[in-house]
């Protein structure tokens, strides 16, 4: 009976033991559920992502991730991030490239114009000077060009890109931080990023009212930018005061020159009508070489299927011209929107629209240590091997310009010394 009673006891004291060892345990489970546990937070309110509807790309065109959202009624505004953060992603790297398709990467802007592995330091001296090595030992089989669009803009509607000259310019990218200073410039008072984004803000009410989709960009233009048209507005200066007039200007590398010229026609006729302002011919080489449309070596530039210009719509230090320019912003604004407009209805029909070019012209050495110099008739700077190929920027007198690999600067080439061809581009 005692021990009946004892081994009873017994059992009940172990089951209640288990029983308080269990709950200690789901208390305890419980408990650390809750401190790892982030309770719910209500987003804060910020503006979504505006993505524009855009056509079906080629899985190489770049995205523009860095756009600001804006309500159906406010200007959309293209603003660069301050210090974007690299992706996590592992380095793109060249598959299996040529060195010629690393040249012609890097006159695109993509990657430095090197041969892998070598570095400025590592080059043979020749006279003191580096010798470029060979950097295109295998031709580069042309690439299909990007698909041609009815337009580029949602609900049916073209879009067009209207760029403030030097407006947000202290935030271009590195690759471009050479123009971080170019501020623009001014006259009697007037600074010339306030008056154009004054100009741009007014164009691009002037459109969206239309109902054409438009992007308000800064100085720093979203790689590859795709539009129906691009328009660069700023105005000119010129210490001596006396100059005055318009100008309408595209790339003179353009790979749509056609389209390009009928666009800058098309403006240029309606903007000196509405104005009456006179044209001025000095088209200068940095218009023409604006960085914005020069795809060939920017990657923060138009697409080479985008119709691109730049005006300067007068001169803010010619005292006629800026009275004109302050007290008439209507009428400026309108002689640029009716050229755009004019020129987006006179396009022809899609098929027959003009396919960007996928060559460029170029050059190959003839001889080996043939001389580069920093200019016409100046200093050499480096020597070159036979058989090196490359892009011709331009043409000086009795030189060829071209960007040289490793110096990463322009060089110049006696024509004599050259062979022309035409290269990707």
């Amino acid at each position: 009976m005692f021990l009946s009673s004892k081994s009873r006891l017994s059992n009940r004291l172990v089951g209640f033991i288990l029983a308080l060892l269990l709950t200690g345990l789901v208390t305890g489970c419980t408990d650390q559920e809750a401190a790892t546990t982030i309770p719910f937070q209500p987003a804060q309110p910020s503006p979504a992502l505006f993505k524009p509807a855009a056509p079906e790309q080629p899985a190489s065109t770049r995205s523009n991730s860095n756009i600001e959202a804006v309500s159906p009624t406010t200007t959309p505004v293209f603003l660069p991030t301050a210090t974007p953060a690299p992706p996590p992603t592992k380095k793109a790297t060249l598959p299996v490239s040529t060195p010629a398709e690393q040249q012609d990467q890097a006159l695109a802007g993509n990657i430095p114009p090197t041969v892998a592995g070598l570095k400025l330091s590592d080059l043979p001296v020749v006279n003191g000077l580096p010798k470029i090595p060979l950097t295109n030992l295998a031709p580069v089989a042309e690439s299909v060009g990007p698909a041609r669009k009815a337009n580029h803009g949602a609900n049916d509607k073209p879009k067009v890109g209207i760029q403030a000259g030097h407006w947000l310019i202290e935030q271009l990218p590195d690759q471009l931080a050479s123009l971080r200073g170019q501020t623009g410039g001014s006259g009697g008072g007037v600074r010339e990023v306030d008056f154009t984004l004054d100009m741009a803000r007014r164009v691009t009410k002037l459109l969206q009212d239309k109902g054409y989709e438009v992007n308000l960009l800064p100085a720093t233009v979203p790689a590859d930018y795709t539009a129906d048209a691009f328009v660069a507005i700023h105005a000119d200066a010129n210490t001596s005061g006396s100059p005055s007039g318009y100008k309408v200007a595209r790339s003179r590398f353009s790979p749509i020159p056609a389209t390009d010229e009928a666009f800058l026609k098309a403006v240029a006729a309606t903007y000196g009508a509405a104005t009456g302002l006179r044209w001025d011919d000095n088209i200068t080489r940095n218009m023409s070489g604006y960085y914005a449309f020069n795809s060939r070596r920017r990657i923060n530039a138009v697409s080479k299927g985008t119709p691109a210009i730049i005006v300067e719509v007068g001169y803010l230090t010619n005292a006629g011209d800026r009275n004109y320019l302050m007290s008439h912003q209507d009428v400026v604004a309108n002689g640029i929107t009716q050229g755009v407009i004019n020129f987006l209805n006179a396009r022809p029909a899609v098929a027959q629209r003009e396919k960007p070019s996928q060559t460029a012209p170029g050059l190959v050495v003839s001889k080996d240590s043939t001389p580069v110099y920093d200019q016409p008739n100046g200093a050499p700077v480096a020597y070159l091997t036979k058989d090196q190929r490359f892009e011709v920027f331009g043409v000086r007198d009795d030189y060829y310009m071209v960007v040289l690999p490793y110096l990463n600067k322009a060089g110049f080439i006696r024509r004599a010394d050259a062979t022309t061809v035409t290269v990707p581009r």
